[in-house]
């Protein structure tokens, strides 16, 4: 036998992405590493004839690695891009192309990345620079 998943709710916990979960209920068996998706009817009858039946592995789909920090931030960052894009249509630049809108939106989203630390070092050079002046100037007197 193998484990039952069933999501009910439009709640973002990575689930949706990990097992292609579009619509809402989505029954999920689990089993022998592979995952199948429930299509027939919602009877109990249906249910356990599908849990018990022997399950094929050509119609399942593997279970899929959990999926690292590093690929969950390329993928809100995705969803990020996505958005601003979809704004940007909303706001009358359909005409313009996805390849420069998500250009527009990937420097706006780095710019801030890129001149924080300069500002940031710029800023505490000039911080010791003062500071040495002053502590000169109090030497001089």
């Amino acid at each position: 036998m193998g484990n039952i998943c069933l999501k009910y709710r439009e709640e973002e916990n990575g689930l949706e992405s990990q097992f292609e979960i579009s619509s809402f209920p989505t029954l999920l068996l689990f089993k022998d590493g592979y995952y199948y998706k429930y299509k027939e009817n919602r009877t109990v009858e249906a249910f356990k004839n599908f849990i018990n039946k022997k399950h094929d592995p050509s119609e399942g789909t593997k279970i899929p690695a959990k999926k690292t920090w590093l690929e969950k931030a390329k993928n809100l960052v995705m969803q990020i891009v996505d958005n601003y894009v979809d704004l940007m249509d909303d706001y009358g630049m359909s005409g313009v192309s996805r390849t420069v809108k998500v250009g527009i939106v990937v420097t706006f989203l780095l710019l801030p990345l890129i001149l924080l630390p300069i500002c940031c070092i710029t800023l505490c050079t000039s911080k010791k620079e003062e500071g040495e002046v002053n502590e000169a100037k109090s030497k001089k007197e």
